[in-house]
């Protein structure tokens, strides 16, 4: 005979059962005897905390008569000889998950008819006699639902009654051969649906709207020839489409957007009839993209608006001639996309980079400041350089404006996107919007430009401290401070740098005050006035005393003030400090930010996250070039990213989602060896 195991237990803390004539402990069944004589020795227990019946052969559950009530879960798992729940007719509500999965002789449920409640989700797996489920007609809600391996189940009658499953939604390897009874369902975690060789329509789930972090999964649909049922608007994480051999659309996704961070993956593969990728054009954020084994497809355009942040495979398509698009020919010649066995332009990775040269186009524009608001640059209104430029769809990244103000960036064939301008305090873009129609010819989209309209007349200064290297002991050491005018009026202003009654101030000797005057253990600058949108930068030299103690705190702070009477618009950037350590030796790559420990308290007050990457050539001849790549963590908005300075002259692009590269072309770094002083660079 087989050992079985059947515990029934309760719950320790948080639950009062109003009859006491319950077992106190976990039962230890062994025999159906045993399970006879649970309803003889408790004849007045309706409720308990849970019921797990695993790896045992039992005929029935008669036992149970008398529960009504299963605080927690109840699991039904790989028993055999049972061919029905006859015992449990009495059950109203289960508090927890139900399982019923892998009984190999079980054909009815029926006994659970009288199921009103479900607090967990719903798991009906691998019971191969299986077929109605039509017992769960009195649920309105539950977690989450899976259907897999009930060969003999060609209906899902019993679910129509559930309009809140907010879970994964999960049906496999069945004859089920319409998902009507699924009308309710408005969002759902996931949708997986596997092996439904009798599906031909998704009409059912044409009420979702909302499909959330587990994504859509459709894979060895037989007889599925599109999804035109759906009507989805956001989709929150994957997009799987495996070995459906008659699916010849996916655009009845084409309403769906990616919810903001998304973060997952598209993986279109083995898909016999598939001819193009049209419905994918709203996920414009994706994490990896894999496209193989599609015979037919011709045209991977549906994916025109996609940036993708890590990994693309396109192999194993015969028929496609062109893989052309953005996020591919950004990518290409940085060794994240793997090209094989396409068709011509697509067949590896140099013939895609060929064709991404001849039918790629060109945006380029300028931004300026535009004081009359009239949308013409004058020649009194001054260049705005370092500025972000997004495109549409997708809010993405598209360029950065170098020192000189201009932006360039590509654009491939057959889009229309939307371009915009980073916000500015105070200001507001004119026009606010370039639209940019491409086809397939390549040209070069010029004067693009976007001037910003001051709201109002304002002082509005902003000032920078910032120091290329940590101090050490004996070394000079050095501070850069900016001061920039970002507002639409000009004032003087009085500029303070100091280390005066500060930690570590005895150690430091001011050696060059870049044209300020020396009081104390400060340094002030009088400035009659900024130009709008004028930057000033002043390098101030000190000298560490050699007798400086390691672990030294120091503290020097800049603050800028205005003459009595003016008042600036927002003082919160008027000042800056830093905190440094002195050390013996250090890391000179590396990346610190202010304020430390930040985390969700600042993010949600709004406050600004400063950082620099510093980095120095520790070879043994100059760098003729140096790339930095950075990635911006989810939290933190990117439409709010802003360049404060860098050691040398740099270019900024966006390689993938939330990743900015810096490429510092020509920079000629000396070696350490030969110039340490010079060695280092930095970005702020």
């Amino acid at each position: 005979m087989k050992t079985f195991y059947l515990f029934v237990s309760l719950l320790c803390v948080g639950i009062h059962f109003s009859n006491a004539q319950c077992p106190t402990e976990p039962l230890d069944i062994q025999s159906q005897a045993d399970i006879d004589n649970f309803l003889l020795a408790y004849p007045n227990c309706t409720e308990l905390d849970k019921i797990y019946i695993f790896n045992t052969t039992i005929s029935n559950l008669q036992g149970f008569a008398n529960i009504e009530v299963v605080t927690g879960p109840l699991t039904i798992r790989d028993v055999s000889g049972l061919t029905a729940l006859d015992g449990l007719e009495g059950l109203t509500a289960i508090g927890g998950d139900l399982y019923i999965e892998n009984n190999p002789q079980l054909t009815d449920i029926s006994a659970l008819g009288g199921l009103s409640e479900l607090g967990g989700g719903l798991s009906v797996n691998d019971n191969p006699l299986l077929s109605s489920i039509s017992a769960f007609q009195g649920l309105s809600a539950a977690g989450w639902i899976a259907l897999g391996g009930n060969s003999l189940l060609n209906s899902l009658d019993g679910l129509e009654t559930i309009t809140d499953m907010p879970g994964r939604l999960f049906i496999a390897d069945c004859g089920v051969s319409s998902l009507v009874q699924l009308s309710n369902l408005t969002e759902v975690q996931g949708v997986k649906l596997v092996n439904l060789q009798s599906l031909t329509t998704l009409y059912g789930l044409h009420q979702l709207e909302t499909i959330g972090s587990y994504g859509i999964h459709l894979e060895n649909m037989g007889a599925l020839a599109n999804l035109d049922a759906l009507n989805v608007t956001t989709i929150g994480a994957d997009v799987r489409i495996l070995n459906c051999d008659q699916l010849t659309s996916i655009a009845g996704i084409s309403g769906a957007v990616a919810t903001p961070g998304f973060f997952g993956l598209v993986q279109i593969l083995d898909n016999a009839a598939l001819t193009s990728l049209d419905g994918l054009e709203g996920l414009t954020a994706l994490d990896e993209l894999f496209i193989e084994y599609n015979l037919p497809l011709s045209s991977i355009e549906g994916l025109k608006n996609s940036l993708v942040s890590d990994y693309i495979v396109v192999e194993h398509n015969p028929n496609l001639t062109s893989c052309a698009i953005y996020t591919i020919c950004e990518k290409i010649e940085d060794g994240l996309v793997s090209v094989a066995s396409n068709g011509s332009n697509c067949y590896n990775a140099q013939a895609v980079i060929n064709d991404c040269q001849s039918t790629s186009s060109t945006v380029s524009g300028y931004t300026y400041v535009d004081l009359d608001c009239d949308g013409e640059q004058g020649f009194d209104e001054p260049l705005l350089p370092s500025r972000m430029i997004f495109r549409n769809p997708g809010a993405l990244p598209f360029a950065f404006g170098d020192p000189e103000a201009n932006y360039s960036g590509p654009i491939t064939a057959n889009v229309s996107w939307g371009l915009f301008p980073q916000e500015l305090m105070g200001f507001s873009p004119l026009p606010a919007y370039q639209i940019v129609n491409t086809n397939d010819q390549p040209s070069s989209y010029e004067n693009k430009n976007f001037g910003y309209c001051p709201d109002s007349f304002f002082i509005n200064y902003t000032v920078d401290l910032t120091a290329s290297t940590p101090p050490r002991p004996g070394f000079m050491h050095f501070y850069e401070i900016c001061v920039e005018n970002i507002g639409s009026l000009a004032s003087p202003f009085t500029l303070v740098f100091s280390f005066s009654n500060l930690p570590g101030s005895e150690f430091i000797n001011i050696l060059d005050p870049a044209g300020g005057m020396i009081v104390g253990d400060s340094i002030v600058w009088q400035i009659n006035a900024l130009g709008v949108f004028d930057q000033q930068c002043f390098t101030v030299t000190v000298q560490m005393d050699p007798a400086t103690p390691v672990g030294t705190l120091i503290e020097p702070y800049v603050i800028l003030s205005l003459p009595a009477g003016s008042f600036d618009v927002d003082p919160s950037d008027n000042w800056d400090r830093i905190y440094q350590t002195v050390v013996g030796s250090f890391d000179p790559n590396d990346k610190t930010y202010y304020p430390e420990n930040y985390g969700m308290v600042n993010y949600l007050n709004g406050e600004a996250l400063e950082y620099q990457i510093r980095f120095q050539n520790t070879g043994n001849y100059p760098a003729t070039f140096i790339e930095v790549l950075d990635t911006i963590e989810a939290n933190l908005d990117l439409s709010t990213f802003r360049m404060i300075t860098a050691s040398h002259a740099y270019t900024l692009t966006f390689p993938a989602e939330r990743v900015l590269k810096w490429r510092f072309e020509d920079i000629n770094l000396p070696d350490s060896t030969s110039n340490e002083l010079e060695s280092h660079g930095f970005i702020k």
